[in-house]
């Protein structure tokens, strides 16, 4: 049985509450993801599978005239958010609502936080009740860039760790690439993003000099990067391959960092 001394580290923040189990890793946590009923196991998982099943190929890769096809992450997401709705009535959770890219930006509880200014792609909550916040996703496709997919599972792990979400999901979108090569090349790009962390928040600090050359000690206003190794081990990563066919869990964060172990780059 877990307890307050022996709780993984990578749920650090949900260390001081006490029951009931967090979904995630099966420590201690507060009322949230139970939506103030312990026994309350609703998920998202068979929602996200259905929705994504009825996308279709028109709306996962738009035609330019004279062009391929390309992937378009935008014109996905807002097709999915209309599968995940007309579902909803029927496999979604009655307290709580999806709401696509909702902001932090001026919320009084995470300013000065990593989180301040993200905006995912969806999240399942109860609007203005913090002990609501159920599940965020974040959407990429295999022709973004790895450095972008480490940026997205970054918030995820911020909505997790700063805004209290119990459950994470970052989705990939795109056919005609193996499971393996996937994990592989997104283990590499999380060896290396902590260096990308360390640059970006430099170059947000030397923006609020010179922006503000008389604001006193900028560096307070830029939260310190979370190393990867720190982030949540129980974010999902999903895969959506092909139209008509529904998105699958292949992996979660935690066997991506067993592959790194202690490798990364400095």
């Amino acid at each position: 049985m877990m307890t307050s001394t022996n709780i993984p580290h990578e749920c650090q923040a949900l260390k001081a509450r006490l029951t009931p189990k967090c979904k995630l890793c099966g420590s201690s946590k507060s009322a949230n993801y139970a939506i103030k009923n312990p026994q309350d196991k609703w998920q998202i998982d068979t929602l996200l599978e259905l929705a994504t099943k009825e996308v279709e190929e028109d709306y996962i890769k738009i035609l330019r005239e004279g062009q391929m096809e390309h992937y378009r992450e935008r014109a996905y997401c807002y097709e999915l958010y209309h599968q995940m709705r007309c579902l909803w009535p029927e496999y979604g959770h009655s307290k709580l609502l999806i709401n696509g890219e909702l902001d932090k930006l001026g919320h009084a509880l995470y300013q000065k936080t990593r989180i301040s200014g993200a905006k995912p792609d969806f999240l399942v909550h109860r609007p203005g009740k913090k002990f609501f916040n159920h599940t965020i996703v974040e959407v990429k496709t295999l022709k973004s860039s790895s450095e972008d997919w480490c940026c997205d599972l970054d918030t995820l792990d911020g909505f997790i760790q700063v805004a209290n979400y119990c459950s994470a999901i970052f989705l990939l979108v795109g056919e005609n690439e193996q499971k393996k090569n996937m994990l592989n090349r997104l283990a590499e790009a999380l060896k290396k993003y902590p260096k990308h962390q360390k640059e970006e928040r430099t170059k947000k600090i030397e923006k609020l000099k010179k922006d503000n050359p008389e604001k006193v000690n900028p560096e307070s206003d830029v939260p310190e990067p979370v190393h990867p190794e720190s982030w949540c081990r129980e974010i999902q990563i999903w895969h959506h391959a092909k139209a008509k066919e529904p998105a699958k869990k292949i992996a979660n964060l935690g066997e991506l960092l067993k592959r790194i172990g202690s490798s990364w780059s400095t």
